[in-house]
């Protein structure tokens, strides 16, 4: 990967979400220039036959890069990038690599020091949770 993650802490803070009922989210230390690097989504690898099952299956953590390969972005492996909430007025994009099989987040705006940050986690998300987004 190039993008070497290991000291994100000196960037962000996990802390109670700007959003109701989000949980935790992400939060910015400093200021994060468009296009900047945020993180990668990492956690344990799952082909499309494992995630038909549970947990796997009602996981609000898991990421779709191919058909055939998903990202369960809780538990042992998992990075700082999945505190990341959703919102329809995003701060930060999925950048999908299908060669190398990576999910990354990209700043697609400035983002001030103290700011939540959010990407849009798209209609097939809601769609397999069978709820709205908010």
């Amino acid at each position: 990967m190039p993008f070497d993650d290991s000291n994100w802490q000196e960037k962000f803070k996990i802390k109670k979400s700007s959003k109701k009922k989000a949980g935790k989210g992400l939060f910015a230390k400093v200021k994060i220039k468009k296009g900047e690097h945020i993180g990668y989504y990492t956690g344990r690898v799952l082909n499309g036959k494992q995630i038909l099952k549970e947990p796997y299956i009602s996981s609000s953590y898991l990421m779709e890069v191919t058909e055939d390969y998903y990202i369960l972005g809780e538990g042992k492996g998992s990075s700082f990038a999945s505190m990341i909430n959703h919102c329809k007025k995003p701060n930060a994009e999925i950048v999908v690599s299908t060669r190398w099989k990576t999910a990354r987040i990209r700043a697609i705006k400035k983002i001030k020091k103290g700011e939540e940050i959010f990407y849009d986690y798209g209609e097939e998300y809601w769609d397999n949770k069978g709820v709205k987004p908010k």
